[in-house]
């Protein structure tokens, strides 16, 4: 069974990450502080790690483990000259400014 983990979306602005802690599973090893790739009902969404190691006796008592989403995949590491992209995705402004 993976470990429990809880994620702060990012914000609507796109420039960090906020709101209440929603709590996955995480099938992969994750740290605080990594930015994530979550289900929710509306699609995938970028999330950062705000806490790991949750202890199963903080869920709520309606809410089963078996009802929780799964975080899959590894968090993009620092350095990946494709980070960029996939951070920025869906801001206005251009993220290849050296182009001209």
């Amino acid at each position: 069974m993976g470990n429990l983990v809880q994620v702060q979306f990012r914000n609507r602005s796109g420039d960090g990450f906020g709101g209440r802690p929603y709590t996955y599973i995480a099938d992969v090893d994750l740290q605080e502080g990594d930015i994530v790739t979550v289900p929710t009902a509306s699609g995938d969404s970028q999330a950062i790690v705000f806490r790991t190691n949750v202890p199963e006796s903080e869920l709520p008592k309606w809410l089963g483990r078996d009802s929780l989403r799964h975080i899959t995949e590894p968090a993009i590491p620092e350095g990946n000259p494709f980070a960029e992209f996939f951070y920025n995705a869906g801001r206005k402004e251009d993220v290849n400014q050296d182009a001209d």
